[in-house]
């Protein structure tokens, strides 16, 4: 599946690669932040009696890489930590399955599904990368009626880093859509930092969104290719996205 002599309103325009696009998940085309914490922090309660959420930047990294970075902060010996996080997982996911609303379309930002419904018409290959653990993200995106536009997707369950989840996205294009590295040309969007230098880290072109939280002017010293306020302005993403 390629994008070459692809026609769009009447233009036409060809390329010697193929765009693959990787969207982020939270807060970049749906937001489920507060289920999040509040599911990291009865899991971390529990298991090691922590209170309240330690300020980490964590945006954008796996998730059991997220709940050690917490568990560091607020002083839990690795030990310690380390011989609990099976059972942190099971628990993050039982738990989080409990508190999830079973319709999370209005979870969905807005401009998503116009973004992704032009981009589908258009034939370009979509992936769904997240530090999110599958028994978690399947479940959010098929509420929120997101993941049928997504034929591959990127779990944060063996990831140490963005760029691992990254890495094994490009390697699923292979037999997802029949695409060597060579012939890829990657967008990435997402709302966090590192969603930024993953993306650099493969030469992709990098699209950032004020949608997470982070300023414009935080965004920028990472130098994305283009920030946008969210993901509204269809014709603006497309053009930046394709051309």
């Amino acid at each position: 599946m390629t994008i070459q002599n692809l026609q769009r309103d009447g233009t036409q325009v060809s390329f010697d690669k193929t765009r693959l696009v990787f969207f982020d998940m939270d807060q970049t085309i749906l937001d489920t932040t507060s289920y999040h914490r509040k599911n990291f922090l009865t899991v971390l309660n529990k298991l090691y009696e922590i209170n309240q959420l330690p300020y980490v930047e964590n945006a954008g990294n796996p998730m059991m890489v997220a709940l050690k970075r917490w568990c560091t902060a607020a002083g839990v010996g690795q030990t310690f930590m380390e011989s609990h996080l099976k059972e942190a997982e099971r628990m993050l996911v039982e738990n989080m399955l409990a508190i999830l609303p079973n319709d999370l379309r209005g979870a969905v930002l807005p401009g998503v599904i116009d973004l992704l419904e032009t981009l589908s018409k258009a034939q370009i290959p979509l992936g769904l990368t997240t530090g999110t653990l599958r028994e978690i993200a399947v479940p959010i995106l098929k509420r929120a009626g997101l993941l049928g536009y997504f034929p591959l997707t990127v779990f944060g369950d063996q990831a140490e880093t963005r760029e691992d989840i990254v890495r094994s996205g490009l390697e699923k294009a292979t037999w997802v859509y029949g695409l060597a590295n060579e012939e890829i040309s990657l967008v990435t969007v997402g709302d966090g930092i590192t969603d930024i230098r993953a993306g650099k880290a493969f030469n992709a072109r990098t699209i950032s969104v004020t949608t997470g939280g982070l300023s414009k002017e935080r965004l920028q010293a990472y130098q994305p290719d283009y920030i946008f306020p969210d993901l509204t302005d269809t014709n603006a993403l497309f053009e930046a996205i394709v051309y």
